[in-house]
């Protein structure tokens, strides 16, 4: 009995994460997921409350680990980066969770508009942009250095946006983003001195 119940929830995991993947939070169907999992709306309920408990279900336990990753390490481990290094430990947080649950991933940054994860890409950008300014301008803070370094994490957190939407693989994903490393923050310390 316990067995059918854990391979029931899997089933209807398994059927949220095609809808999920396939209209996004907002118009994702719950019938649909039913449908997809062979199961009634009734039954769907016993598992999962609602959307929201559903939809976290799927990318809750991700999202944390990644913000707890980026933030944590980031900030814990000042000493240990230089700007490079802060968005390339950044990324590889997200690229190695991508090689790990792509589908899932591709979930929580392309089609959670609606969910509470809704600004997840922009919570992810801030927590960047807060450390580049650290790292960079330290206690000589002014608006220009704070804009710049505003554009440069919401930049690379749209570049991370457009690679995981694509169809490349992990190890292309992985090269491509090292180019885009080096676009953004070669002799970076330098075209920062403002």
């Amino acid at each position: 009995m316990q067995y059918q119940k854990q391979q029931m929830r899997e089933a209807i995991l398994k059927a949220a994460e095609q809808e999920f993947t396939e209209m996004g939070y907002e118009k994702a169907s719950m019938r649909e997921i039913c449908k997809r999992a062979g199961t009634s709306v009734g039954n769907l309920y016993r598992y999962f409350e609602n959307r929201e408990a559903l939809f976290d279900a799927l990318v809750g336990d991700l999202y944390r680990r990644i913000r707890f990753l980026i933030r944590d390490e980031i900030f814990v481990r000042q000493d240990t980066y230089d700007i490079p290094g802060i968005a390339r430990h950044a990324a590889g947080v997200l690229f190695q969770n991508f090689g790990e649950d792509a589908r899932r991933l591709r979930i929580l940054l392309l089609h959670s508009k609606g969910s509470r994860y809704d600004d997840v890409m922009t919570e992810f950008s801030q927590l960047l942009h807060a450390r580049i300014l650290q790292e960079q301008f330290g206690n000589r803070y002014s608006d220009t250095a704070d804009f710049l370094c505003s554009l440069l994490a919401t930049g690379l957190m749209d570049a991370i946006r457009n690679l995981v939407r694509s169809d490349l693989s992990v190890e292309d994903t992985t090269a491509l983003f090292e180019k885009v490393l080096f676009f953004y923050f070669q002799d970076i310390e330098k075209r920062l001195q403002v």
